[in-house]
């Protein structure tokens, strides 16, 4: 009887999600650093500052399942107004980078990689450098994606300092950081003594009810967790679950948020609307606001303020 009730729940999920894990690559997990990256910073130690981050997820270049629309048009008029009215003197609220958390592509074709790499560009001309991880799309089998990646995009994984905090990029495109990534940043977060932001495609745990969309090994989320807690770990970001706006404490000062989508779908599956957000990291007051954009009807675009949390410096 239990099972009864249980399958038509999965099937629901399954239907819902249009992230589908049914093309996912398993490779060999000694081999999830596919081009020798590893977490190392190398930029020096200094007190951490304030900053504001530009953050996407789940672009799907391409996509063209029913109801599927995008903004691209819009969000970069609003990124060259933003940055007109928060010009270089005003470094806390300027924006100079951009994390994007997986899922640039739909199928990972070459030609997807290069639209993300046009959008780049774009960025780029708007004096925003952009990062990205990697999502369950952008590793289908049968494509050149290793190369593509490496060509378009960058590192399959890494970490960075920006303004006295730690960033560590995560491949969580099979929903395992697998036994070498994960002992790799183990050995680094241990060493580093700066406040950490940790970004991801696949979220960490969400809530009860995201079981489908998370990481697969319990004990690897225990393991990350347990790494957060103990290291100054203020945030794990992710994406995946494309409504998004979800945040879970795991303590007071360690949270996780996960993103909604870049693009927008009216559909009977998906009803969504184009998003991106501003993390803003107030090293005065040791907290961290996350803002939401969104395309609503007309293309006009509302703002929400969708978590305030204290951290640790």
């Amino acid at each position: 009887m239990a099972m009864r009730r249980i399958l038509p729940i999965v099937l629901l999920l399954t239907l819902l999600t249009s992230c589908d894990l049914s093309d996912l690559q398993f490779f060999d997990i000694k081999n999830v650093s596919d081009d020798g990256s590893s977490f190392i910073i190398t930029e020096k130690d200094q007190a951490p500052s304030s900053f504001t981050l530009l953050l996407t997820s789940d672009q799907h270049f391409s996509r063209a399942d029913s109801g599927v629309y995008y903004e691209e048009e819009v969000f970069f008029e609003w990124i060259q107004a933003y940055q007109k009215n928060h010009d270089v003197t005003k470094a806390e609220k300027h924006l100079d980078r951009m994390i994007t958390l997986g899922d640039i592509t739909e199928n990972s074709a070459t030609e997807e990689f290069k639209a993300f790499s046009d959008y780049k560009e774009k960025l780029d001309k708007e004096g925003i450098t952009t990062h990205a991880v990697k999502g369950n799309h952008d590793i289908r089998p049968s494509t050149n994606h290793l190369a593509d990646w490496k060509t378009y995009v960058g590192k399959s994984y890494q970490a960075m300092a920006h303004k006295g905090v730690s960033f560590y990029l995560l491949n969580t495109a099979n929903r395992t950081l697998g036994r070498t990534q994960m002992r790799e940043l183990r050995n680094a977060v241990e060493k580093d003594s700066r406040p950490k932001i940790f970004f991801s495609h696949i979220p960490l745990y969400g809530s009860p009810s995201l079981v489908y969309f998370v990481l697969s090994d319990m004990q690897e989320r225990e393991n990350i967790i347990s790494l957060m807690v103990t290291n100054k770990g203020m945030l794990y970001l992710a994406g995946h679950h494309h409504q998004g706006d979800v945040l879970y404490s795991f303590r007071k000062t360690t949270s996780e948020f996960i993103l909604g989508t870049f693009h927008g779908r009216d559909s009977f599956f998906e009803k969504t609307k184009p998003r991106w957000y501003l993390l803003y990291f107030d090293a005065e007051n040791a907290s961290i606001t996350i803002t939401r954009y969104q395309v609503e009807e007309n293309t006009k675009i509302s703002q929400k303020m969708v978590a305030t949390l204290p951290v640790e410096l």
